[in-house]
């Protein structure tokens, strides 16, 4: 059951609560560990840029979601939403959410980067053009973030730092470094263990984690 617990505007949002019941409902018979019963808190904060959505798994119960209500296009509003439920959703099974933590920030590259593809590979998510997308970065530069993503010094960041690299980097202008990061670090890691996305694990997290520390540079 999905319980709204937060509208920002209902009459508009309200509307789009079908389309969140009918993706939890895809998503639980993909992840059959998330509970049946889930709330929605709606706000007016986090829209991903060049999205008309953006979510944040508040709780192993509790989603964020804000939507764009300014977007005039209802299917890509659906179509947007639908990902970002399988993205958040995929959090909650892999506790990681605002209530579990604190987590490393390797942590948090390795599950940003696995729930965006799980989000693209099940929901079509527009992410794959966007934070999804590592290869308009180059090898060079995704080595650079690995590097400092591994680093000791960086696993706890300031907010500011953290958003700095996560969302957007003000030195260079690039957005989503993080994000960019994950997915091509996940991406190699589940192709070379012939592995789909929905099988993954946290304790693949952690050996991923394990991996990169004794491994050479990925290619």
């Amino acid at each position: 059951m999905i319980e709204v617990i937060n509208y920002t505007d209902e009459i508009r949002e309200s509307t789009f609560v079908s389309t969140i019941k009918s993706a939890w409902s895809t998503v639980h018979k993909l992840r059959p560990d998330l509970p049946e019963d889930i709330k929605i808190h709606f706000t007016d904060k986090g829209i991903v840029p060049g999205l008309a959505t953006g979510g944040y798994a508040y709780a192993l119960d509790t989603i964020n979601i804000a939507i764009d209500l300014n977007e005039k296009d209802t299917s890509k509003v659906k179509h947007d939403l639908t990902a970002t439920i399988l993205h958040e959703a995929f959090h909650l099974s892999m506790k990681y959410t605002g209530e579990t933590g604190p987590f490393s920030l390797l942590d948090r590259v390795i599950q940003e980067g696995a729930a965006t593809i799980f989000a693209i590979e099940y929901a079509d998510s527009s992410a794959g053009r966007l934070y999804g997308d590592y290869k308009s970065e180059g090898n060079e530069r995704l080595q650079e973030w690995l590097r400092f993503a591994s680093d000791p010094l960086n696993q706890v960041l300031t907010r500011e730092d953290y958003s700095h690299f996560a969302f957007r980097d003000p030195l260079d202008d690039t957005r989503w470094k993080l994000y960019k990061l994950g997915t091509w670090i996940v991406t190699n890691y589940i192709k070379t263990q012939s592995m789909d996305i929905n099988d993954f694990s946290s304790a693949d997290v952690q050996h991923i984690i394990l991996e990169l520390k004794s491994s050479k540079p990925i290619h």
